[in-house]
């Protein structure tokens, strides 16, 4: 590739981090952002605005790759009818966006990667779904479908395009992980439902280098599990992170209907079974330094007493 890397969503749990990744590599950075924050490792930013259809177009100037990371945050508040337009549009309009912006400058990039979720797949707790298992019709599957569908306007210009489905990311500062946490810190380490729904998981620096992977190698296109090798159940999560972050927490059962009643719909995200395979991005040569979710959270509580 080039020397140039466009992000959207650099300013978030997983483009902050990722942006520092490319610049440790030589390849320069530039992010667009709703706004402006200082530069902290020499990446540029550059305004966008979704809603009203503007980018900078100075952002785009040779760029060899994409990653498009930003969306409104799915677990941010109750699935209220706005709440769930906000969410979708939010992913599908700013890949038209992307999309526009180049058409109209008259090139394209050569890699587009975009985020997508593993809540594309109907829930199963069997085996592990490869990219090619029936898709859900949950909402957090209609919004992976719909946000990958608005990228293939890039594949029809003859972009290499990647999808990388993505599980629950584990690392410091952010995510679901600082949430889940919180109660097990206070001696309460909750079992939502009756634990067996399945995690597929991935460690952020795992996650990383699946993308800076994506964006390097030419021979890599079309959709890929961005999840770690060992998906656990929900239980055995709680369980793993009991022992890692307070092992004298207490652990309470919360029935599902009483999660369905505190959540409403979004309690999808925490009831839905995600049991996934990464067996395509193995293939590909790709070697996770988190296999296991022992190893993960060793690395994340390293210092924790």
């Amino acid at each position: 590739m080039n020397n140039r890397v466009l992000i959207t969503g650099g300013t978030g749990f997983i483009g902050g981090s990722l942006i520092q990744k490319f610049l440790a590599d030589s390849i320069s950075v530039h992010v667009l952002s709703r706004h402006i924050p200082i530069s902290k490792y020499g990446e540029k930013y550059f305004h966008w605005d979704v809603k009203s259809g503007y980018a900078d177009r100075a952002a785009f100037e040779n760029v060899d790759a994409v990653i498009h990371l930003a969306g409104a945050n799915v677990a941010s508040k109750r699935w209220s009818s706005t709440a769930k337009s906000e969410i979708l549009e939010s992913r599908t309009n700013s890949t038209k966006l992307l999309y526009d912006t180049f058409k109209t400058l008259g090139y394209m990039p050569n890699c587009y990667i975009t985020a997508s979720g593993v809540g594309i797949y109907e829930s199963n707790n069997k085996k592990a779904c490869e990219e090619d298992a029936p898709q859900g019709h949950s909402f957090l599957a209609t919004v992976s479908q719909a946000w990958e569908q608005a990228a293939r306007p890039f594949e029809e210009a003859g972009v290499r395009c990647c999808y990388l489905r993505t599980g629950m990311v584990l690392g410091n500062n952010g995510g679901a992980l600082e949430r889940m946490v919180m109660p097990v810190k206070y001696g309460i380490s909750p079992i939502l439902g009756i634990g067996h729904q399945y995690i597929s998981w991935i460690h952020i620096n795992d996650l990383h280098n699946i993308y800076i992977r994506c964006a390097k190698n030419a021979t890599l296109a079309g959709v890929y599990n961005a999840v770690a090798p060992n998906p656990v159940t929900h239980y055995e999560f709680m369980l793993s992170l009991t022992r890692k972050v307070n092992k004298y927490a207490l652990k309470v059962y919360i029935p599902t209907a009483i999660v369905k009643i505190l959540l409403g719909e979004m309690s999808d995200i925490v009831l839905e079974s995600n049991n996934i395979s990464c067996k395509k991005i193995l293939e590909t040569g790709f070697e996770f330094r988190h296999r296991t979710l022992e190893s993960a959270l060793e690395e994340i509580y390293i210092n924790q007493k």
